[in-house]
């Protein structure tokens, strides 16, 4: 009986270190966008690309389609598996988020403006 009880443990420490490394290895990469709600009528598409944040090559960019801007490059405070901290100075713009289930829930400022902006997986 306690042979069968720690080969039942074993095998658990395996199905649980894999299910572990699959979450851990996930991350936040990947291209996730919002619409940025300036008033009740406007909306602002912004895309946040983020490639490598398991590694020490971590680059993030940020696309705002409604102003034809593409690929502009974004500071990073801090990245984790599942937060993100990152800004562009010249421009007075920061973003900070977590991830939550399957969306970053953040805060969007740019100069005095604060504003809620959750991103989702990109799509298209």
């Amino acid at each position: 009986m306690s042979k069968l009880i720690r080969l039942l443990f074993i095998i658990s420490i395996f199905i649980l270190g894999g299910c572990a490394s699959v979450v851990a290895s996930t991350g936040i990469d990947g291209n996730w966008e919002g619409k940025l709600m300036i008033n009740p009528e406007m909306g602002l598409r912004l895309v946040i690309n983020i490639t490598g944040s398991e590694g020490e090559d971590t680059v993030i960019t940020m696309d705002s389609p409604d102003q034809g801007a593409y690929g502009i490059p974004m500071q990073i405070d801090f990245i984790s598996s599942d937060s993100l901290n990152v800004a562009v100075p010249q421009l007075m713009l920061k973003y900070k988020g977590k991830l939550e289930g399957d969306s970053i829930k953040g805060d969007f400022s740019q100069g005095t403006l604060n504003l809620p902006l959750d991103l989702k997986p990109k799509t298209h």
